[in-house]
């Protein structure tokens, strides 16, 4: 007579805290930008670390516990000889208010103690070159680049309603695009929806070797997170 068998297979895990001791050098991480939209631009500068980031408090402009630079000559010119030489930008900003009838003082989220260099002289400008130089702790940093041309947006329409994928925190419908990529350049856009707090988009990135030189009606917030 064949009797069952009951195999009874159980399951367990355990764990253990562990210091990786990611050793390395510093090194000095610089993010710059100049765009074709009304200055002042910004230059951060941060030491890397070697241990993880406590993303609890999420700020895009907060320096995430990063040691920052704050005593280094960050130096922007273009080709037409204008020489700007970036200082630690204010840690509040003052303006007047005519609804207060009042000044009212902010904290600045691009601010000196987050590692921010400001400029002064420079105004961005498409298909201008840019160079960038850093001082600092006896080394010097450059880099140069040319600003493309903008991209002219044909029109925006066919607006749809955000499904429950979109994650939209503030409603808004969300446009479709039509414009001509320029086919000289390995061009990549990104799409901002101002409207987005959710936890999928806030910004969509997308490279022009997956779409067509004639774009018609591209969905900026459709995409794989």
């Amino acid at each position: 007579m064949l009797m069952p068998i009951m195999a009874l297979t159980c399951l367990f895990s355990c764990t253990e805290e562990y210091d990786l001791q990611i050793e390395g050098k510093q090194k000095l991480i610089i993010t710059a930008e100049i765009t074709n939209l009304e200055p002042p631009y910004y230059v951060q500068l941060k030491k890397s670390m070697n241990t993880f980031v406590d993303y609890t408090e999420y700020d895009i402009h907060n320096a995430y516990g990063y040691e920052t630079v704050q005593d280094a000559l960050v130096i922007i010119s273009d080709e037409n000889a204008i020489v700007d030489t970036l200082s630690l930008a204010p840690d509040t900003i003052t303006y007047w208010s005519d609804a207060y009838e009042d000044s009212i003082t902010y904290e600045n989220t691009y601010s000196g103690k987050n590692g921010y260099y400001v400029t002064s002289k420079i105004t961005g400008t498409p298909e201008h070159t840019y160079s960038l130089q850093v001082e600092w702790n006896g080394h010097t940093y450059s880099a140069e680049c040319k600003m493309p041309k903008a991209v002219a947006i044909d029109s925006i329409g066919d607006f749809r309603e955000p499904t429950k994928e979109d994650d939209l925190t503030e409603g808004g419908y969300i446009p479709h695009l039509w414009f001509t990529d320029d086919t000289t350049a390995d061009n990549y856009y990104v799409f901002c929806m101002p409207m987005s707090g959710g936890s999928i988009w806030n910004n969509t990135i997308i490279s022009d070797k997956h779409i067509d030189s004639d774009v018609a009606g591209i969905d900026v917030f459709a995409g794989e997170s």
